[in-house]
Parts: C-alpha cells; sequence; structure tokens
C-alpha cells in the first residue's frame, strides 16, 4: 500500500491521527502481558508507536516522521543462521551480490567488520550518474537483526532492515526497505516508477547470487 508522500507526521502519530483522544491509546500502549513474558514470548514492537510507524511505512528523520515506499523480501537460506550472517557482516560481499550495471565500490569503512555503528562511504553509478552514499549500521543484534540507514545519498530517505530466523532446514531472511525519493510527491510524480523497477531489479539480482553462494545442499548431495 501505498501512502502520500508529502506529509510529515509528527513524532508521536497518534496524537495528529486521534486529537484530544490521543491518550485512550497512549497511555495504555506499555500495558504489559506479563504471562506472556514469563513464558517466553517477545514483543516485535515495545510499544503501539513503535508499531504504527512499522505498520504505516514511518521512519523518523531530523525530528519528524516521514511516510516512505515500501520494499519487501525473503529468502530460504539452506545454512545456519550463524553461517548466513556471517556472510552479510563481511563487506566485501556487499559488492558481490549488488548487480555489476551499478559499479558499486566500497571506498572507506569505518569498522574491519560490519557491526553496530559502523559507518560505510560507497562509490556506485545510477544509470551511468557517479553517485556517492554513505551508511550508518544501527539495531545490531548479532545473527538477528541489522539496518542500514542511509546519512548521505541520493534518496531521501533509505532504511533497510535485515532480520534472520532459525527455520527447519536453515534459515529465512528477509528485508524490508523504507525509502523516499527527494522533493516529495515531485520526485514521486518523476522518478518513482524508474525508481521502484531499479530497486526490484537490484532485489531480483541479489536473490540469485544468494541462490548460487548458498546451493541447496540436499541437490548436491
Amino acid at each position: 500500500m501505498q501512502r502520500p508522500q508529502f506529509i510529515k507526521v509528527p513524532a508521536v502519530v497518534l496524537k495528529t491521527a486521534l486529537g484530544e483522544f490521543s491518550h485512550l491509546a497512549l497511555d495504555s500502549q506499555r500495558v504489559e502481558a506479563k504471562r506472556l513474558k514469563e513464558l517466553g514470548y517477545n514483543y516485535l514492537y515495545p510499544d503501539l508507536e513503535s508499531a504504527l510507524k512499522e505498520a504505516l511505512n514511518l521512519v523518523e528523520k531530523n525530528g519528524s516522521v516521514h511516510a516512505c515506499h515500501r520494499l519487501e523480501a525473503a529468502q530460504f537460506i539452506d545454512r545456519p543462521r550463524t553461517e548466513v550472517f556471517a556472510f552479510f557482516c563481511d563487506p566485501h560481499n556487499l559488492e558481490k551480490i549488488t548487480p555489476p550495471l551499478l559499479s558499486f565500490k566500497i571506498s572507506a569503512m569505518s569498522t574491519k567488520d560490519i557491526a553496530e555503528g559502523s559507518v560505510i562511504d560507497y562509490k556506485l553509478k545510477v544509470h551511468g550518474v557517479p553517485m556517492k552514499w554513505k551508511t550508518l549500521i544501527k539495531d545490531w543484534v548479532p545473527n538477528e537483526v541489522f539496518v542500514d540507514n542511509q546519512e548521505k545519498g541520493p534518496y531521501s530517505i533509505w532504511h533497510h532492515t535485515h532480520r534472520f530466523y532459525d527455520v527447519k532446514g536453515g534459515t529465512l531472511m528477509t528485508d524490508r526497505v523504507l525509502y523516499r525519493l527527494p522533493m516529495g510527491a515531485l520526485g514521486d510524480s518523476v522518478a518513482l516508477p524508474l525508481v521502484k523497477g531499479d530497486v526490484q531489479k537490484i532485489f531480483g539480482y541479489r536473490k540469485e547470487v544468494i541462490r548460487k553462494e548458498f546451493p541447496n545442499r540436499s541437490k548436491i548431495k
């Protein structure tokens, strides 16, 4: 579902949506189901506001929350989660899974391996035009999740969440990208169809490379 791209939502989302009645939801959002926690259940979102941001494709930037476009992908990998996660911790593998047409190269990195707080500088070409991209790695939980967030680059917002799950026979890897073009609605009207197609092609290529990198072991015996 696409959301209007020109609306900026205040940090407390419900205050805009519900006005004076927002306290009815906000005041109760931290009620805990203690029994579920005792049984080992972990909440995906700690409060209602974070859940709404996820559901409505919202990303906070410079004190405001912005509606974004979304791309989601999932892929089963016939390997243990630790092995799959380690593959994505190697910055050189980022070049490997990116289409050659983009001429994607890492120019600098603040840490040897990808970790919480890593800053990565890239050079790439988009339709032949040279560009620079700076990414900050955050929300890092080893073997579970991390986010690469564009600090500088061609997008107004690029927020890519990588998640890794243990499943029967291997690992389920999911990607959720929230992105926003420069110039809001004007940028969408001019470039959105082209950008959407480009992003889908990038993830399609990525999926094929990962499939070759981790072939199904049951088929190669």
